[in-house]
């Protein structure tokens, strides 16, 4: 069962530096921000609309993947969490010549593959299940994960073509990569149809007043190139749970994990629902712990300031951990942001 494994969630993002031009390590990266800014809002009136935006816009800035490894937990249970890796990197320019040697310059990949390989050093590869998003649902990359003995918990997308696993193919050596790959069904055709093995609730991150009802249930697949047997779970809303606009495509979970029962089912669900935790973390890195604000142009003093904001962040989330719930809002009003209690807080200690 997988609740003897704590969960590795990794996930990337980008920091946006639209105005910089000579920091070390600045590379090309897509701007959610003016993808925000170009939303059209022909609510506002006359003169906001200007039609639909166009294609990404890229800015300097300079890449970023982390993960974080926690446990299994009810619903309302406190999750407890560690900080598992942060890793900054530069994509690399091949029309530069004298590269500064101190810049990791790596593909994305590369820069994932280091940091699971690091979580798994020093955890181990048996005590981890992977959380990953649609990003790394690709086959390449999902059989080095089976090469290396990883095992994962990824979304898969709707029109990624996977095998059920009594295609002629499967299992048969002589068949060839034509063969195998006619086999290949799409994601929403193999999850078509399926009757739900259970239904319950689930907390709702942008609205925990109002839980989310969900239906689940799953098939057994393969890889197109690959013959080992993975599950796919699909996860759908219940029919009386309020659908936001855009909401409805069900969720496609693709897991090396043996999914035979409902309650195995579910805790692949749970495993995923768990992803939401690495999105606060890439969230308030950027906004309360400023990991964006920083404006040194040498790659390594910056590398050291990310470091100390780390140490800061993973010492944050153990006082999270510790269960002790008045040590948070004592630190929270030593240590407050604004006013005059602000300004004093460094010249001050912290009371015992």
């Amino acid at each position: 069962m997988p609740e003897g494994k704590a969960l590795c969630i990794l996930d990337s993002s980008v920091l946006e530096k639209p105005e910089s031009t000579k920091a070390q390590g600045l590379s090309p990266v897509i701007s959610s921000k003016a993808r925000r800014l170009a939303k059209p809002r022909p609510k506002l009136g006359k003169g906001y609309y200007r039609g639909k935006p166009g294609g990404p816009i890229v800015v300097p800035g300079f890449n970023w993947v982390g993960a974080l490894v926690t446990g299994w937990a009810d619903q309302g249970e406190r999750r407890p969490i560690t900080l598992g890796a942060w890793h900054w990197y530069a994509k690399p320019k091949t029309e530069e010549i004298n590269l500064p040697s101190e810049v990791p310059y790596q593909r994305q990949r590369e820069a994932q593959r280091e940091v699971v390989e690091r979580v798994v050093e020093a955890w181990g590869r048996e005590r981890l299940l992977h959380v990953w998003d649609r990003g790394l649902s690709g086959g390449e990359w999902l059989g080095e994960a089976l090469d290396n003995g990883w095992d994962f918990v990824v979304r898969w997308k709707k029109r990624n073509r996977l095998r059920p696993a009594e295609a002629e193919s499967v299992g048969n050596v002589e068949a060839t990569e034509s063969q195998r790959d006619k086999d290949g069904v799409v994601a929403w055709k193999l999850t078509a149809g399926l009757r739900a093995w259970g239904q319950k609730w689930i907390v709702n991150p942008r609205d925990p007043k109002q839980p989310i009802s969900v239906r689940y249930a799953a098939r057994p697949v393969c890889l197109l190139g690959r013959d080992e047997v993975l599950w796919l779970v699909v996860v759908r809303l219940g029919k009386s749970s309020k659908r936001r606009r855009g909401s409805g495509e069900p969720w496609r979970l693709l897991t090396s994990e043996r999914v035979e029962t409902a309650e195995q089912c579910w805790r692949i669900v749970e495993a995923y629902i768990a992803r939401w935790n690495i999105e606060q973390m890439l969230r308030y890195g950027k906004s309360e712990l400023g990991v964006e604000s920083i404006r040194v142009r040498d790659w390594e003093a910056r590398h050291k300031l990310l470091a100390m904001v780390g140490l800061a962040y993973g010492f944050l989330i153990e006082l999270l951990n510790d269960g002790r719930e008045v040590i948070v809002p004592a630190i929270l009003r030593w240590a407050h942001r604004t006013g005059k209690q602000g300004r004093e807080a460094l010249s001050t200690s912290l009371p015992t």
